[in-house]
């Protein structure tokens, strides 16, 4: 889960620092981050790693989320629209494991 302390005014950037991955362009324009924003919410993003099949990990998946916004070519296009948002270096990353 992801968590933004600027829930009360958030503002983007067009580009955002998302990597580039088989040459896809991870920015969309602003008008589409602003219609995708829920009102005075503090969780932006959630998302999933880890499978009994699977061999992603929390670690594996966040390290890539992370390379991702360093601008890498990675492949983890969920929550790319984090990278748009201006002060993404103030967002608060937190997890709770559980059973599947």
């Amino acid at each position: 889960m992801i968590l933004d302390p600027n829930y009360h005014n958030p503002q983007f950037i067009a580009p955002g620092v998302g990597g580039f991955f088989k040459g896809k362009n991870p920015n969309v324009p602003i008008k589409v981050l602003q219609s995708n924003l829920v009102p005075n919410s503090y969780v932006i993003y959630i998302g999933k790693a880890g499978s009994m099949s699977g061999s992603a990990t929390l670690n594996s998946r966040l390290g890539q989320f992370l390379r991702f916004g360093q601008n890498k070519n990675v492949g983890h296009w969920g929550g790319r629209y984090i990278w748009q948002i201006r002060k993404h270096s103030e967002l608060i990353f937190c997890w709770k494991p559980t059973q599947f």
